[in-house]
């Protein structure tokens, strides 16, 4: 189950959780003053969540809890009090409540030479409005830029680009499964697959074409993988949830060590390529995403939501957010801000007329699967 579109866009702040007794108090508070059908209609209305789908059977106590530990979770119960108290302000229980749990957090704000933190009265020069969002060292941002964008190729079967791949060792590129089913059914097929790094647009307008790289030969190419479900594959991606095994990676070796060799002349550094993370990096509500792609087969580009990530599913295995994508973006790296590499896109809302979000597979899941294939350190 994931948070809708307009619940996570509704929320703002920091994100907090309570302890078991705080959980306890609010739950009481739902109790005393909610019916089923209150909640029913209030969780409908002001986060479009239906609560039959949040928490399952049972009586109103432990439905309460359920409800309560869904918010807390997520780390937005304070917006869950939050509406409750407008909903209720006139019972004693929210009132008191929405002052100890859903108070908007204090504002961290900059005066002069020194930091100090005030509450959302505070008065100072300059404000660190969205504490999410940090300020970036440019140089190292636009170093981080340069380097995705060497390491990220368009994925060609035959004369058809596919989707979007990037490197993940000299000469390893994760893309996803289902760019290359066709492939993987008919491995002899492979010899027409082709990574083709720095096709780009240059400042003066002209499309550098870049370097087409063949896949390893034999049956070496394929080093792992891991399918999508078949409602993804059948435009319902809501119909089952993703075990860990369904993935939608292809882990890829290429002919040639294409990340250990100079990006353009012989004088330059290698291209690298993106390192993987030991451990999953946090993919937090209204979290900043940048997709590096080839969209709609164009020369490689990137798209920045500073607002992107939705949600996360129940187990972990897929995330949601707002950047934008297109046909082709298949297989794109995710990352933050820092050019920390978070998730694997995969596809987008089937509901394409209007749609409310594209998806990814978080990469510590895949870590956890490719680590052994990947160069040491």
């Amino acid at each position: 189950m994931y948070l809708s579109a307009y619940l996570a866009r509704r929320f703002e702040g920091a994100t907090m959780q309570l302890t078991g007794p705080q959980i306890g108090e609010v739950r009481d508070a739902i109790v005393a003053t909610f019916t089923e059908n209150d909640l029913d209609e209030f969780t409908l209305i002001k986060f479009d969540l239906r609560f039959d789908g949040i928490i399952g059977q049972g009586n109103l106590n432990k439905r309460a809890l359920h409800l309560v530990e869904y918010f807390n979770n997520r780390g937005i119960v304070a917006d869950l009090v939050r509406e409750a108290y407008a909903e209720r302000s006139h019972v004693e229980v929210w009132q008191r409540l929405d002052k100890l749990y859903g108070a908007r957090p204090p504002t961290t704000l900059q005066a002069s030479l020194r930091t100090t933190t005030a509450g959302p009265a505070g008065a100072a020069l300059e404000a660190v409005v969205e504490p999410r969002l940090k300020i970036l060292n440019m140089e190292l941002w636009r170093t981080g830029e340069a380097q995705a964008q060497a390491r990220v190729c368009r994925v060609d079967i035959g004369p058809t680009p596919k989707g979007t791949g990037f490197l993940v060792g000299p000469d390893l590129v994760l893309t996803n499964y289902h760019v290359l089913t066709s492939v993987i059914a008919e491995p002899e097929a492979a010899t027409t697959v082709k990574c083709v790094f720095d096709y780009k647009r240059l400042a003066d307008g002209t499309v550098q074409q870049g370097r087409a790289v063949a896949l390893a030969g034999g049956d070496g190419w394929l080093v792992d993988k891991s399918p999508p479900t078949q409602a993804e594959l059948d435009d319902r991606p809501e119909a089952t949830m993703p075990g860990l095994n369904e993935l939608d990676f292809a882990l890829l070796r290429l002919a040639e060590p294409v990340g250990a060799q100079p990006v353009a002349t012989a004088t330059a550094g290698p291209r690298g390529f993106v390192p993987m993370p030991g451990l999953q990096p946090p993919l937090p509500t209204h979290g900043a995403l940048i997709i590096v792609q080839h969209p709609d087969s164009e020369p490689v580009s990137f798209a920045l939501d500073t607002d992107a990530i939705i949600a996360v599913n129940a187990n972990g295995t897929r995330v949601r957010y707002a950047t934008n994508t297109e046909h082709g973006s298949s297989g794109s790296p995710c990352f933050d801000m820092d050019w920390t590499l978070l998730a694997l896109h995969h596809l987008g809302d089937p509901n394409w007329r209007s749609p409310g979000y594209n998806q990814g597979v978080p990469i510590g899941l895949i870590a956890n699967r490719v680590t052994p294939h990947l160069p040491a350190g």
